[in-house]
């Protein structure tokens, strides 16, 4: 049996859309294998808890919901494909199940697998925040999570969606085949290949370029669009004889929309997928905006679910009422965010900020309705001013997670707009400050820290150490590392760590606080002497090995990875030219001294590992992180991010390292060291004897370097 938990990344819908595709008819000689989808909000919905979560009840679930759609007689096919371990079972959306049932969800889940023939197959979706708890987390099964579409799969969808449309008669193939070519051309010429990324969004997008002929990079502007297209312009006729029967305005029947969606999100934020809706709550809502017509509410809700396609029917409740839903959790949170936009929102924002990450996307859109729609930077200034405000002093974790989306609020604002007026500028500076105490001190879970540390680097990161000097050279923090014996190597690591020995260390040196940042190296590219033979001398450096290679986390305050040793040594010269100072990389002697001190420990921070003192593989971040986030990791000497983050380049060759950095062969071929493990690797690298060979040219996104300064 393979199970496996699917977590979508936060954005991105984690559904796979697939339809039950075994046939009643099963032909023993049939070895094909077959797929059936559940969806875990309906089965949370059916079930008892008071009874056990035994493997029966996910069964009679099952076959409950064949039964519900006249496919009663697809059980026994169904139960044999089970028994033979041909199925693969799509359990959908165990972040939509209730917080009250998702434990008993949990435990019949996993004994319904453990049940199961070893041959089948389980998966399991749900949001990446939403299975960070371990006490839901499903035993037995492995996470994983689903990637965004890459381009290729982008230009695959492009083209298949323009098939599509021709095969409908919808266009004709000369016009698909020019469509086509320029949406491509947009999502590449206008930036748009992130958003494309995620599937709904480029189905939005490439919904709104076939009808409307524009591609706005902007979420809201792009659902504004979309919603705008489908409630109006989709089925015009239809929309102008709704809005005749209704004797309103179109603004009238998009706040009425809003409204739906905020009072849907309301009642079920925490959910995090798209709500389900009484239609009695629907019409309630109509009739009141409707002067209490039932008539006209009806025909509202005809027209929104039949025609426009903004809402879904699910089925009926069990008093035969009908229950409709949001096609995609965004259109629920755009919607919901247009009404808190117009609706005192300055005050509303901090209010519905502290009632959990549920409101995040919401408040974010309704800010990009503000700026983007309705070119009003104001008052989402206003209303982030209002969240800090609130938020200092800062009493706990939910003061803290104010700062990162007053961070993001401001970014929809626009660096240039916040610094024409004092308003703008204090709120700038107050969330900078905040979100600097917020990382530098070691506040939230380290996964939300990185992800407040990258809203940092994009506002701009004042902590010392991290970014450049006002005359565009690199700011370094120095660490003092004595002189004197230390402990070197490992008695049971791998065999080029041995022996465990003493080692003394004859010189005073400093090693630099953090990693080189991407903008310190950039400050080197950008010199205009990056080419300078003196940067390069003795170095086995051709022009390919000095092309600078493009940051796969492009985060200015992320450490410079993707770096190779040749550019690393480039980098300490020109620095040493600019600070008139003796730079380079630590040897790896000198690096393990300042990463173990002189009791031998086994961590910078001690013997134990610890997934929360370190960005490594456990940490769960999958990417580097801002430098210095982890303040529980330091060293003996106070660097920061010796353990995991990026491999550092260090001076040494491997096979042959020099004790004495006066002796080591700069012109040599040789494999030099890394040390320190990264955030790709597994908590072992990330201890301080750990050693690692990479030749001189090599590079990738988990590799980097510091520097030292020598007498």
């Amino acid at each position: 049996m393979e199970a496996t938990s699917a977590q979508g990344a936060d954005g991105y819908d984690s559904r796979t859309r697939l339809k039950i595709v075994f046939r009643p008819s099963y032909f023993p000689g049939d070895r094909r294998n077959y797929a059936v989808l559940i969806l875990l909000r309906d089965f949370a919905q059916s079930i008892d808890l008071s009874a056990p979560p035994t493997p029966r009840v996910v069964w009679d679930f099952i076959t409950s919901d064949l039964a519900s759609k006249n496919a009663a007689d697809a059980a026994p096919a169904l139960k044999s494909l089970l028994e033979r371990g041909r199925l693969l079972l799509l359990f959908d959306g165990l972040d939509e199940v209730p917080q009250e049932r998702r434990a008993f969800v949990r435990d019949a889940l996993e004994r319904f697998s453990a049940a199961s023939a070893p041959a089948n197959r389980f998966i399991v979706t749900c949001r990446i925040l939403s299975y960070a708890d371990p006490a839901y987390q499903l035993a037995g099964f492995e996470a994983q999570t689903i990637a965004p579409l890459d381009e290729d799969q982008i230009a695959t969808f492009i083209a298949t969606w323009y098939t599509a449309l021709t095969a409908l008669n919808a266009m004709d193939s000369a016009t698909a085949a020019e469509r086509m070519g320029d949406l491509g051309e947009a999502l590449r010429g206008q930036g748009l290949l992130e958003l494309a990324a995620n599937p709904m969004l480029l189905t939005v997008m490439a919904l709104v370029q076939n009808h409307l002929g524009t591609l706005p990079r902007e979420t809201a502007r792009l659902y504004s669009q979309c919603v705008d297209l489908l409630l109006l312009k989709w089925r015009p006729l239809d929309a102008r004889a709704l809005i005749d029967l209704l004797e309103i305005r179109e603004d009238d029947l998009l706040r009425l929309v809003w409204e739906i969606a905020f009072d849907a999100h309301d009642q079920q934020a925490e959910r995090e997928g798209t709500a389900d809706i009484e239609q009695h709550v629907v019409e309630g809502i109509a009739r009141k905006r409707l002067n209490d017509d039932a008539a006209k509410a009806q025909a509202f809700c005809e027209y929104i679910e039949r025609r426009a396609g903004l809402l879904i029917g699910r089925g009926f409740n069990r008093y035969g009422g009908r229950i409709y839903t949001f096609p995609h959790r965004t259109f629920q949170e755009f919607l919901a965010g247009c009404h808190i936009s117009v609706n005192r929102f300055t005050r509303q924002a901090e209010t519905l900020a502290r009632r959990g990450a549920g409101w995040r996307e919401t408040l974010l859109l309704a800010t990009g309705n503000l700026v983007f729609n309705q070119r009003n930077i104001d008052t989402p200034v206003d209303a982030v001013s209002a969240m800090l405000t609130s938020a200092s002093p800062r009493h706990d974790d939910d003061d803290w997670r104010l700062y990162p989306l007053a961070g993001e609020m401001l970014l929809l604002v626009g660096l240039d707009n916040l610094e024409k007026d004092d308003v703008g500028r204090r709120a700038l500076a107050d969330a900078r400050n905040g979100l600097a105490a917020l990382v530098g001190e070691g506040h939230l879970p380290p996964i939300e820290r990185a992800a407040a540390g990258r809203v940092l680097s994009v506002l701009g990161d004042p902590r010392p150490g991290v970014g450049l000097r006002p005359d565009g050279v690199p700011d370094i923090i120095w660490c003092d590392v004595p002189t004197g014996d230390f402990i070197m190597g490992s008695a049971d690591g791998d065999n080029d760590e041995k022996p465990r020995r003493i080692m003394r260390l004859e010189h005073v040196y400093q090693i630099a606080q953090y990693p080189v940042t991407y903008v310190q190296f950039q400050a080197f590219v950008d010199s205009g002497s990056y080419d300078d033979a003196a940067w390069w001398r003795d170095l086995a450096a051709d022009d390919d090995v000095k092309r600078v290679q493009e940051q796969e986390f492009k985060f200015a305050n992320h450490p410079r990875e993707t770096v190779n040793w040749y550019q690393a040594v480039a980098f300490t010269r020109w620095l040493s030219a600019k600070l008139d100072m003796n730079i380079r990389l630590p040897t790896e002697f000198e690096w393990e001294r300042a990463a173990r001190g002189t009791d031998g420990r086994t961590y910078p921070y001690g013997d134990v590992f610890d997934a929360a003192k370190g960005n490594t593989y456990e940490t769960g971040i999958e990417q580097t992180s801002a430098v210095g986030i982890f303040l529980g990791g330091e060293s003996p000497v106070g660097a920061l991010d010796l353990s995991g983050n990026v491999w550092e380049w260090c001076l040494s060759a491997y096979e042959k390292p020099a004790s004495d950095a006066r002796d080591e062969n700069m012109s040599s071929l040789a494999r030099r060291v890394c040390r320190g493990g990264s955030w790709y690797g597994i908590g072992d690298d990330a201890r301080a004897a750990c050693r690692s060979p990479y030749p001189p040219g090599g590079y990738g996104g988990d590799l980097g370097f510091r520097v030292g300064r020598f007498a």
